[in-house]
This record gives structure tokens, sequence and C-alpha cells, in this order.
């Protein structure tokens, strides 16, 4: 791959490339979030933890700023994740604050409980499904 380093005049031009690449990096999840669950992307390509460690090990052995990219760039993609509106992630609270917002009251317990299982049921059938997919490759390729 071609790389192209652009290095910053000063610490204001440094952070603003760094928001720069950030906003970059969080359009660029969305849109391929949206590739997933529309089906023009195969949900195969997802990783889990030891696809990241795996991917993190390479790119550490490239040079310490690549490494130190990647882990900027594994902390914003779990931001942009946690803040999806699924209960028991940040962003399904931010959806029951809005609710409350809206109705002047909280919903009722009995579906706070009940969309809080589900998210649950989610997380933990995604992490199942990462992994399954991590150990895969790992037999597989």
């Amino acid at each position: 791959p071609d790389y192209r380093y652009e290095k910053a005049d000063n610490l204001f031009h440094a952070i603003g490339l760094g928001i720069s690449e950030t906003i970059r990096n969080v359009r660029e999840l969305y849109l391929q979030l949206g590739m997933v669950f529309s089906g023009k992307v195969s949900i195969k390509g997802l990783g889990g933890p030891v696809e990241i460690v795996s991917i993190g090990y390479k790119v550490a052995g490239v040079g310490f700023y690549d490494f130190l990219g990647f882990i900027a760039f594994i902390s914003v993609n779990l931001a942009v994740i946690n803040f999806l509106p699924i209960p028991l992630l940040d962003g399904g609270h931010m959806m029951f604050l809005i609710y409350e917002k809206l109705r002047g009251k909280p919903a009722p317990e009995g579906v706070m409980i009940a969309a809080n299982c589900i998210g649950l049921v989610l997380l933990l059938s995604l992490m199942v499904f990462v992994f399954y997919l991590d150990i895969s490759r790992r037999i597989g390729g």
C-alpha cells in the first residue's frame, strides 16, 4: 500500500489533522455498518478480539506511530459502536433519556427490562459470532 504521512507544522495543526482523521474514520465506520446491515458487505469480514490482536501485532511490527494510529482507530471505533442505539450501551441509555424527555416520564420498567434483555442477547450473540469468525480464520487460514 501507498502510505503518505502529513507532518504537522505545530501543535494546532496536529490537533486539526487528528480531528479530521477521526471524523473521516467515523464516517467510514458508519458507511461500513450501513453496508453490512444492507447486505452489500459480508458479515464474514467482521473481526473480534483475536483479529484485533493479530492485526495490532502486525501493525506494531511496522512502527510505533503506526501502532499508535491503530490504537486510536480502535478507540474511535469502539466509541462509535458504544453510541449505537442498542440497550445496555450508551446509545441505548440515550434512547431512554430522549424518550423520557419527550414523554415527560420514564419508560415503564417492564419495557426497560425487556429492552435491556434483548440488548444483552444481541451483544452476547455478536460476541459469540465474532469469536467464531476469529477462531475459524485461525483454524482455516
